[in-house]
């Protein structure tokens, strides 16, 4: 099996199954689809979406896009990803708080890569909207511009 498809595959276990509601659309790409409805989504994180980049040296770049129920704060979420990158031995590189939402980029060994990362974590409601973009860290420079784009262009839409 390919490396790739094995790195891909390792990443939807870890971050669990793709499911969605409503239609996912790309006005670029010219597409729609139905996505499956969620069901739990009150009560368990669901890994909503995840697109991938061209694979280089047995990676896919990608970003994903987790919605986490989480009745806590904001900060009290900074507080928990951060203990959690420190256990993962993850150096967290920036870490910064804008009004509902925090932005922070880390770096580390993980599953024989040396990775780069940077997440947007967006709190409304009882939710956390995630973005994650990953790649590995010798490639970031080169791949990081499609991967930040694409979550900064992130909008929620409505309130829950």
């Amino acid at each position: 099996m390919p490396r790739v498809f094995k790195a891909l595959i390792v990443s939807l276990i870890f971050t669990g199954p793709i499911f969605a509601a409503d239609f996912v659309t790309s006005e670029k790409y010219g597409f729609e689809m139905e996505a499956p409805t969620i069901n739990s989504l009150n009560t368990e994180t669901v890994q909503y979406l995840a697109m991938c980049l061209p694979a280089k040296d047995g990676f896919a770049p990608n970003v994903n896009l987790q919605i986490q129920p989480f009745a806590g704060s904001l900060q009290e979420y900074n507080d928990l990803s951060v203990r959690q990158f420190k256990d993962a031995h993850l150096k967290v590189l920036e870490n910064q708080t804008l009004g509902s939402e925090i932005d922070m980029e880390y770096a580390g060994d993980f599953r024989g890569n040396s990775l780069h990362w940077y997440a947007r974590a967006i709190k409304q409601d009882q939710k956390i909207f995630l973005l994650t973009a990953t790649a590995l860290e010798k490639s970031w420079a080169a791949d990081s511009g499609p991967l930040l784009e694409s979550i900064r262009s992130f909008k929620l839409t409505k309130s829950n």
